[in-house]
């Protein structure tokens, strides 16, 4: 991740990196919303009694939550400080990998409960070189914040 960031602050440069890092916290913010510590619960659940009856429900809960957290951001994103017109659609656009997201983190959610932390550690690893390889087609067709907003989402 590390090195993601680095080649994209160089893509951008200073002002558009300042304005993904702004979408990027507010996405990580959305995240601890609206995992809601579910997954800290289920992990301990899964690990103790080896059952999923209650992955259904969480990940119901988390998917509401998502929606409501992408409602406030599609209402709150023109009124936030210091983001120009494609820092806001690419803020809109980012919010909605909050649904895929509630998918991930069930899923995962098993994988750590189960102590599988091998495939924990290759599913994160196959996330990382996705992410990457966003950031490659946006290198290549010299997209802006948008087109990046868009190829995270997909690879979210």
């Amino acid at each position: 991740m590390a090195f993601f960031t680095i080649i994209l602050a160089h893509q951008f440069g200073s002002a558009v990196f300042g304005e993904y890092t702004y979408i990027a916290s507010i996405g990580v913010i959305g995240n601890v919303i609206t995992t809601f510590g579910i997954d800290m619960l289920l992990v301990r659940e899964i690990a103790a009694t080896d059952r999923l009856l209650y992955l259904f429900p969480a990940l119901v809960i988390q998917i509401l939550l998502s929606i409501i957290y992408i409602v406030i951001v599609l209402i709150v994103s023109i009124h936030l400080p210091n983001l120009d017109l494609n820092a806001v659609i690419a803020l809109r656009i980012y919010s909605f990998s909050m649904v895929p997201l509630a998918f991930f983190t069930i899923f995962t959610t098993i994988i750590r409960g189960k102590q599988r932390m091998a495939s924990y550690a290759s599913l994160i690893l196959v996330l990382i070189i996705l992410q990457l390889t966003a950031l490659f087609l946006l290198r290549l067709q010299g997209g802006g914040i948008i087109v990046l907003a868009i190829l995270l989402y997909q690879f979210r």
